[in-house]
């Protein structure tokens, strides 16, 4: 498949499917809008797709049917697609596909998972936040957040003065590069809270040490959406805190004291017993029942198949064309349009995972870099390699209108043609508080990711982190 053209597949498969087979009965009586979603779904049949997705027709079609006709089937999408142009589109399309096939929500299909920390049942009938129109567009705050994409206009802008990063590192895992450098230099405060002074906080007025997971207590919450088995696991602290670290409840509370700001967990707040005993309590649980427990594990019941729609949606009826949606079918069609018109030859850049490194935060583990995980060549194809008069290890630039980097190349005959690849993650040049990650820097890929108005989904705010179009260039 090409990159970033899933949203395209998926429409395909639906469109498909309902023309040659009909959609399940029981899940198109569930959907309140059924022919606003026939009418999206018609510009995009197997043939009309084929080209941009980089897909046979015969295979689309073969593929939509398989899944169609199996006795049961499962749908699951992840990272990858989210950080493309039509991330939550093309998760809702993957959820239709599920239902309209009669594998929601049932055994062998897509059944949700128990969650011991979700919001209560009824939280999902509320409404949904509204797109807002900033002086950079109109998009949806996800979870009170903004775009990533648009924090270098908010700084040069004024609308963001003080910035404080706990557990993250915006100059090499968000676009921008150099000019997202300038304008975290700009701020007129920076503070990071973290177990390393990374490449942001490099920048930083204050680095704040945080305590590591051996140092405080912690409910882990994390996947439950994946589990087989559903469980909720606390771990208490094992060791005091060394030198100066605090937890991050510490260093915001006193913050806000100094500044006279409300707090809203006081030190000595039961914190996580306040934000997640209300959901615990669902299942009869409590921090303090966790506590007790020797290994503060729960087991919990799993969600019955067939129970869930009802239980979460009035009447059990679900939108096929909520509001919210709305744009980014708009958005669709037309980087449709713009797909078709794309020159040949162009190069699309992914992001490349590896077992050694996940994220900037591994970078400075010795071993990890010891077994392969050095730097982050550009992966071409042989294909590409060959017509860009490239031999493995040779340095390259790599750029596009966002920016540029330079590295070494790695042929790779997985890959598909026209498509290169780097990890993220790194970038390290100056990064003296990491030394073993500046001892192997590698180049920041995320230089080349767009950023600004328009450069990302309006829906989730992700930016664009995958499909994205450069030029490779051998250098001398």
């Amino acid at each position: 498949l090409k990159p970033d053209t899933d949203v395209y597949l998926l429409a395909a498969m639906l469109h498909e499917i309902d023309a040659r087979r009909g959609f399940d009965k029981a899940g198109a009586a569930r959907i309140t809008d059924l022919d606003s979603v026939r009418e999206f779904l018609s510009g995009f049949s197997a043939a009309t797709v084929a080209p941009i997705v980089g897909l046979d027709a015969k295979l689309i079609v073969q593929l939509a049917l398989e899944f169609a006709d199996a006795p049961t089937a499962a749908v699951h999408m992840s990272t990858g697609v989210n950080m493309g142009r039509q991330g939550a589109l093309a998760y809702w399309l993957m959820h239709l596909l599920s239902l309209l096939t009669g594998n929601f929500d049932r055994t062998g299909g897509n059944i949700p998972s128990t969650r011991g920390t979700d919001p209560a049942p009824a939280a999902a009938g509320s409404e949904l936040e509204s797109f807002i129109d900033s002086p950079w567009g109109s998009y949806r705050p996800t979870v009170s957040s903004h775009p990533c994409a648009l924090l270098i206009d908010m700084i040069r802008d004024g609308a963001v003065k003080a910035l404080f990063v706990t557990a993250g590192n915006p100059l090499l895992t968000m676009g921008g590069g150099p000019e997202l450098e300038e304008a975290l230099n700009s701020l007129d405060l920076l503070v990071t809270v973290d177990l390393y002074r990374n490449a942001t906080g490099e920048l930083a007025d204050w680095v704040l040490p945080a305590t590591d997971w051996f140092e405080r207590e912690d409910l882990n919450t994390f996947v439950q959406g994946t589990l087989v088995t559903p469980y909720v696991q606390w771990a208490g602290a094992i060791v005091e805190p060394i030198g100066e670290r605090r937890t991050e409840q510490r260093i915001f509370n006193d913050i806000a004291e100094k500044a006279g700001a409300p707090i809203m967990f006081p030190n000595g707040t039961d914190m996580l017993a306040a934000i997640n005993d209300g959901a615990l309590g669902r299942h009869d649980l409590s921090l303090a029942s966790l506590r007790e427990l020797p290994d503060g594990i729960a087991l919990l019941d799993q969600v019955a198949p067939g129970s869930f729609l009802d239980t979460m949606r009035p009447g059990g009826t679900i939108e096929g064309d909520p509001p919210m949606l709305r744009v980014a079918k708009e958005r669709t069609v037309e980087q449709f349009s713009g797909l078709l018109s794309e020159p040949m030859g162009t190069l699309k850049l992914i992001t490349r995972r590896t077992s050694h490194t996940i994220n900037s935060a591994m970078q400075n583990v010795e071993k990890l870099k010891a077994k392969g995980a050095a730097d982050n060549p550009l992966y071409v194809s042989p294909t590409d390699a060959d017509r860009l008069a490239l031999i493995d290890g040779s340095r390259v630039r790599v750029s596009n209108q966002w920016g540029a980097v330079e590295s070494t190349v790695k042929i790779d005959d997985t890959l598909r043609d026209g498509v290169v690849a780097m990890t993220h993650g790194f970038g390290n040049a100056n990064t003296s508080g990491m030394p073993h990650a500046q001892r192997y820097p590698g180049v920041n890929v995320n230089a080349l990711a767009p950023v600004g108005p328009g450069s990302f989904d309006p829906v989730s705010t992700m930016s664009q982190l995958t499909g994205i179009p450069v030029e490779v260039t051998a250098l001398p």
